[in-house]
């Protein structure tokens, strides 16, 4: 064998064993890579105390809404003695029930006692997650009281994408952000606790002639006789409320 053949041989041997060690140190660096990958979607799924962490609620948003004081609202069953009265049917999974929960809760604020604000489930057939999620708002109040489910409410209106695109594992992460008893809340909505109660406030508001979210009547309330004074079709801007309240006398 020649000098040549000797020297191409040994470059060709230098060669094929840096290829391979080249390959031996992708290959450790890709397991590596998997193996913090994998480690870390288990810290961040399983936290420091072994109990899934919230990462579809936005806890900032959770501080604020608890900061917030619940006045002048009531649930279906619920008689106000405010002057005034907003009975709104509503579907959580609606945008324009998104948009206007906005509106009417600044309605209801700057009213400053005069108004009085009925929340009642109206969860539309092509929405079926709205029906859980009224339920879960049930859950709450049963569990927690009107003070935290109205809370709840807003705080799954802030959140929700609307049109179905919030998971249901959010309605408990809500509650582990509010602090409050998750595990009643599954036991809750597994055992379908309030869905017939949701269901027959839908069909009272469909008796009444709702069609659609957000559907709010307008009544005056004078010594416990209520007379109706407008509706509110839609999310319709605080101008338009406004000129509703304008016909009061």
């Amino acid at each position: 064998m020649t000098e040549h053949q000797n020297t191409h041989k040994a470059k060709a041997s230098n060669i094929l064993k840096a290829v391979t060690t080249q390959n031996a140190i992708l290959i450790s660096g890709i397991l590596i890579s998997i193996s913090i990958l994998l480690h870390g979607v288990i810290v961040a799924k399983s936290g420091a105390s072994g109990t899934s962490t919230t990462t579809l609620v936005d806890k900032a948003i959770v501080a604020d809404i608890l900061k917030k004081p619940i006045a002048n609202r009531y649930f279906g069953d619920q008689k106000p003695t405010e002057g005034i009265i907003f009975t709104e049917y509503s579907d959580t999974e609606c945008p324009f029930c998104k948009n206007f929960h906005t509106t009417i809760s600044q309605v209801v604020a700057e009213g400053a006692g005069k108004y009085a604000w009925v929340y009642k489930h109206f969860p539309l057939s092509f929405h079926p997650n709205a029906q859980k999620e009224a339920e879960a708002i049930e859950c709450v109040r049963s569990i927690s009281g009107d003070t935290k489910a109205f809370q709840y409410l807003d705080v799954l209106y802030a959140i929700t994408p609307s049109n179905n695109k919030l998971p249901k594992e959010a309605l408990y992460e809500i509650s582990d952000a509010m602090k409050l008893p998750t595990k009643k809340l599954r036991v809750c909505l597994d055992g379908n606790t309030f869905a017939e109660k949701v269901k027959a406030e839908t069909a009272q508001g469909a008796t009444a002639g709702v069609q659609g979210t957000p559907f709010t009547f307008v009544t005056q309330n004078k010594d416990g006789a209520l007379t109706e004074i407008g509706t509110i079709n839609g999310a319709q801007p605080i101008d338009a409320i406004e000129a509703i309240l304008s016909q009061v006398k």
